[in-house]
């Protein structure tokens, strides 16, 4: 998912608020003049976290488009202006010669000097260090949004420095009422709502790569058709070279569906999940919550095994042959 490519325009704070109560207290915070220093903002990928800091920063500056009192820290930036070769981590010279000369200097409109970094994750130990004495002597009317995918990878005394907000994904409903807001046809904003798992980044790329969409439904029916230790070796082979995003689209929509159908199994919904096999609709019938459950975690250590930088395909064994075992269990039963 080429994030530049999309169009946020239509995104408003409003869309984020009543999801839940500490991301609206956060949220609420830059309304009345209370807002913090320095903000550690985490979530899913896709969530648009950083697009709710840009709006959040639209409000303080009244604009964030090319705004002078507003820096944004990225791996391309720090690489275009420091004359780097395309290194792909954020050291020390991008904080001291891009972060602190900028909080020094003083806003000709009296505004906030906000930093916007985001890739945190990216900052090395060392960068990160250096970025600790900004964050522990706050300049006066500075504002730092660290934003990351990986907490794991921002060291201790950061976090205890910043304020931690945690980005959700939004309800179902809420990503089916922004695509007919911005004039996607109701069946195809039905489907790319329960097909991005309430990622809104994710939704609005669907909203112009119909195809991919398709193929990506291709392959999750493929997944939950998987019989046999023969279909699981067929299925990792001929998807091991299937490039990082499509790896965590598939998994994000796989880990949607185990959801609903928990969901649905507990009663709690009646949320359709898709065209589920018949095994799997049984076993909705049949209330296997608990089952779902453990499926639900099958998939997320996946992922967490290809962050840690695992095999792609070592991944997908894992992962089926334990789904294959719950499976087993809904047969044997």
């Amino acid at each position: 998912m080429e994030e530049n490519t999309l169009d946020y325009s239509a995104l408003q704070i409003a869309h984020f608020r009543q999801i839940t109560d500490a991301q609206d207290a956060f949220i609420n915070t830059f309304f009345t003049g209370q807002y913090g220093h320095a903000y550690l903002v985490s979530g899913d990928k896709g969530c648009g976290k950083k697009q709710l800091c840009l709006l959040l920063t639209a409000h303080l500056l009244g604009s964030a488009e090319d705004s002078v009192d507003l820096l944004r820290v990225s791996m391309e930036r720090v690489n275009a202006e420091l004359g780097s070769k395309n290194t792909a981590s954020i050291g020390v010279a991008a904080v001291k010669r891009m972060i602190v000369p900028f909080i020094s200097a003083m806003s000709m409109f009296q505004n906030p000097r906000v930093v916007l970094i985001e890739q945190a994750d990216l900052l090395t130990e060392q960068a990160q260090n250096a970025l600790l004495k900004s964050l522990e002597e706050p300049v006066s009317k500075a504002v730092f949004f660290l934003i990351t995918e990986d907490l794991s990878k921002i060291i201790t005394t950061i976090k205890s420095r910043c304020q931690k907000v945690y980005i959700h994904r939004w309800p179902r409903e809420r990503v089916r009422e922004y695509l007919a807001g911005i004039h996607v046809a109701e069946e195809k904003a039905e489907q790319i709502a329960a097909a991005s798992n309430g990622l809104i980044e994710e939704a609005l790329y669907f909203v112009h790569h119909e195809a991919e969409l398709s193929a990506q439904d291709a392959i999750l029916q493929k997944l939950l058709h998987i019989q046999s230790l023969t279909d699981i070796i067929i299925f990792a082979s001929e998807h091991a070279k299937m490039d990082a995003q499509s790896q965590d689209d598939i998994l994000n929509r796989f880990e949607a569906l185990a959801e609903q159908a928990m969901q649905r199994a507990a009663g709690r919904s009646l949320e359709s999940c898709g065209e589920l096999s018949a095994q799997w609709e049984q076993a909705v019938r049949a209330h296997r919550t608990e089952s779902f459950l453990r499926i639900i975690k099958h998939i997320m250590h996946a992922r967490r095994m290809k962050n840690n930088q695992m095999n792609w395909q070592a991944c997908l064994d894992y992962m089926l042959a334990n789904i294959l075992e719950e499976i087993n269990k809904w047969q044997s039963s």
